[in-house]
């Protein structure tokens, strides 16, 4: 009889170590779960700013190329300028000590 009390007492207490293998294995389950959704939460909020941190800087270097394009083109419109001054300046004729001062915007001399 003592032999039945022990064997009903081990197949009880293997029953409860079941129990827990099975209540231990489903909030494995749920962890691993809720951690699938946690990391593709995160992979697509990481992908999102990601990508938008490159357009900023892409929009950043395009505006600065822009702004390197128009000072380009006006200091070439300056220089241009600045070349058809001195080619003015040498090809006028030099005036003589001789020569009357040109008149001024009001008409006197």
């Amino acid at each position: 009889m003592a032999t039945e009390m022990g064997s009903g007492e081990m197949e009880h207490d293997v029953q409860r170590i079941l129990e827990k293998i099975d209540q231990f294995t489903q909030q494995v389950w749920e962890l691993l779960d809720a951690g699938r959704t946690l990391f593709k939460t995160l992979s697509s909020e990481f992908e999102e700013r990601l990508i938008s941190i490159h357009k900023e800087q892409m929009a950043k270097w395009q505006e600065e190329i822009k702004e390197m394009q128009l000072r380009d083109t006006c200091n070439e419109t300056a220089r241009a300028l600045l070349e058809n001054a001195q080619h003015l300046l040498r090809s006028a004729p030099q005036a003589s000590p001789t020569q009357q001062p040109l008149q001024d915007f009001s008409g006197e001399m």
